[in-house]
């Protein structure tokens, strides 16, 4: 009877042990578990990363930081904490009570970034079964160009992008697997935000006049304009490439030339953001050349000038192409070709002795203004007007300008407009009422230059300006272009 009693004892001990041993345990992981905060921000800049994932390795507890990168989690000793944002290295942090601020470093290869495959579906890149290029809108600002196709020359690899021509506003051809057709379009299929594009090339209708046509594309001597250059760069949030064979699969045949994928910006929580660009330039080296002479290459004598013969400026325009430094040819090749040879050869007495001297020393830089929104260089489809005032001393200017080369400093713009509906051609000075310079132009590789839209509004313009007669436009224009070309050439 003891003995069973003890064992009875016994056995209400074990259990009374075990119970005390379960609450002490369950006390001690309480009292391990704590509450920890922190904020996650960007490790180049600073800012905090908006809805960035932070949750406990191993387990479901997890969050979202708010708009100001905070965050609070409840974790134990010993747990790693794990930090992921899309376009940045995913990050493991030891527990750590009190404040945990952690700055993640951005992902270069992006392996982690979700990328689009079809019209609504994504995945990793690491995932993806075809070859999948991705930059990002901050990257296309960066890089100065006119358009969108230009600035994805140079992002890609396996990516070319030509110009048709070597005009102003000229069509970009754009090739990503190759040519696959001696007949049919090898530019790749667009999409804007899940929408396919229509990006075939417009015609200007320059060559009309000419009848001429080229190689490279049909009729480039149209200097033909692509859709996805009127995107702004600054829209853009990221631009993917789909280079490989499956992009077929996913859009049809019209993908077997690629697949360019745009995705613009959208609204995003956090404090209101303004971003504001700016450049200025001057041309330190022009007036240098003028010190030495180089820039009256086609002026008379009597006007400061050296009247140099075509042989003597062409080796010199090659003397200056081979310095090294194609920016600055360019600079000198306006300044002694477009922007002053309208003056040289159709400007009267009067008009040569005003510019022409401070064109040869440099005191004056010139620049050429022909190319204009919607009609490209074609003379013929100009908007930019001249209508001569009640009083007889000026013509009111109204028009646009685009792609103007050594626009943000010139002094002296020559003009090519229409009077009376004929093509005429004037000279406009910078400080004339009612003309304005516009902001920089973005462009690849010829930073040295300066490109500018120009704005002219009701702009006063005194008679005696005028090149010739009206109607007499074209000789200072399409003389001016050959001689300009033939010294780029």
């Amino acid at each position: 009877m003891n003995s069973k009693e003890d064992v009875n004892s016994m056995k209400i001990k074990m259990k009374l042990s075990f119970l005390i041993t379960c609450i002490l345990g369950i006390q001690i992981m309480v009292a391990q578990t704590a509450q920890v905060s922190g904020k996650i921000t960007d490790a180049e800049t600073g800012d905090p990363l908006v809805v960035a994932q932070v949750f406990v390795k191993g387990t479901f507890v997890g969050t979202t930081t708010d708009d100001q990168g905070a965050f609070t989690i409840e974790a134990s000793a010993g747990d790693i904490i794990m930090v992921a944002y899309i376009g940045y290295k995913t990050k493991e942090v030891a527990f750590g009570e009190g404040v945990m601020n952690i700055a993640l470093e951005p992902d270069v290869l992006r392996q982690d970034e979700v990328v689009v495959t079809g019209l609504v579906t994504s995945v990793k890149r690491r995932n993806a079964a075809n070859a999948v290029a991705v930059v990002t809108g901050d990257d296309l600002v960066n890089a100065p160009t006119q358009t969108i196709d230009q600035a994805l020359s140079g992002q890609f690899a396996g990516i070319n992008v030509r110009r048709n021509t070597g005009a102003p506003g000229g069509g970009v051809n754009v090739n990503l697997r190759g040519t696959s057709t001696l007949t049919g379009s090898t530019q790749p299929l667009y999409v804007i935000d899940g929408v396919i594009v229509n990006n075939d090339a417009n015609q200007s209708g320059v060559d009309v006049i000419t009848k001429s046509t080229g190689a490279g594309s049909e009729r480039p001597q149209g200097q033909p304009t692509n859709r996805i250059g009127d995107i702004n760069p600054n829209d853009i949030e990221s631009i993917e490439v789909l280079k490989g064979a499956s992009a077929a699969a996913i859009y049809g045949a019209k993908a077997s030339n690629g697949v360019i994928i745009i995705s613009t910006k959208r609204g995003r929580g956090g404090k209101t953001k303004f971003n504001f660009s700016t450049r200025t330039g001057y041309s330190k080296l022009l007036k240098k050349m003028g010190e030495l002479g180089l820039l009256g290459v086609d002026v008379p004598k009597k006007y400061g000038g050296s009247a140099m013969s075509k042989t003597g400026m062409c080796i010199l325009a090659e003397g200056i192409a081979k310095g090294g430094n194609a920016s600055f040819a360019t600079v000198w090749s306006v300044q002694t070709s477009i922007g002053s040879l309208g003056i040289i050869w159709y400007g009267n007495d009067a008009q040569k002795e005003k510019w022409l001297p401070g064109l040869c020393t440099g005191e004056k830089i010139a620049a050429f203004a022909l190319t204009e929104p919607g009609a490209g260089s074609d003379a013929t489809n100009l908007k930019t007007t001249g209508v001569l005032s009640d009083d007889g001393k000026y013509y009111i200017v109204n028009g646009q300008k685009i792609f103007i080369t050594n626009g943000a400093w010139a002094d002296v713009f020559t003009v090519a407009l229409k009077i009376d509906g004929k093509f005429s051609s004037i000279i406009i000075e910078k400080d004339t009422p009612g003309f304005e310079i516009g902001a920089e132009e973005k462009k690849m590789g010829m930073h040295g230059t300066s490109t500018v839209p120009l704005y002219f509004k009701d702009c006063k313009v005194p008679v005696e300006n005028l090149l010739g007669e009206v109607g007499e436009g074209s000789g200072p224009t399409f003389c001016g272009l050959n001689i300009g070309r033939f010294k780029l050439g």
